[in-house]
């Protein structure tokens, strides 16, 4: 395992050929994948991408649990008042939906998504738990 700065550090890393193997969003390498510097070895998940839509995923090259999702979110202090978690709640769903919106991330080849705070809480506390028992399964965390 090699640490780097970054996705952009990652990258050129392996493009370099410093390194053999990395990591990334489909959005991350895409520059360097049509250059020719990188190749796209497996998508993670159970659908391809649609950036890459010949490339198989994990799940179709026999490993139906690899898989890593890249989110981000935004977070409020735990005592934030519920009906300022409401406003932002509605101020994000309503600005993943605007059509603007969406044609930048396009731009960037990220694809949109959205969880209320309820449901986006209960996704990071189920990722904590597998990514720590994995830890624990695997001898890195004890």
């Amino acid at each position: 395992m090699v640490s780097s700065e970054g996705a952009s550090d990652s990258a050129a890393k392996v493009a370099g050929g410093h390194v053999i193997l990395a990591v990334h969003n489909a959005g991350e390498v895409y520059s360097l994948v049509e250059s020719g510097k990188l190749k796209v070895l497996a998508v993670q998940g159970s659908e391809r991408s649609t950036l890459y839509p010949d490339v198989p995923t994990t799940e179709e090259l026999g490993f139906p649990n690899l898989s890593v999702s890249w989110w981000t979110g935004i977070s409020l202090p735990k005592d934030t008042p519920k009906d300022i978690v409401k406003k932002w709640e509605a101020a994000i769903e309503k600005m993943q939906q605007d059509k603007q919106f969406q044609a930048q991330l396009e731009k960037i080849y990220l694809q949109p998504g959205y969880l209320n705070s309820s449901d986006f809480t209960k996704k990071v506390q189920e990722e904590v738990e597998w990514y720590t028992e994995l830890a624990e399964k695997t001898g890195i965390r004890k």
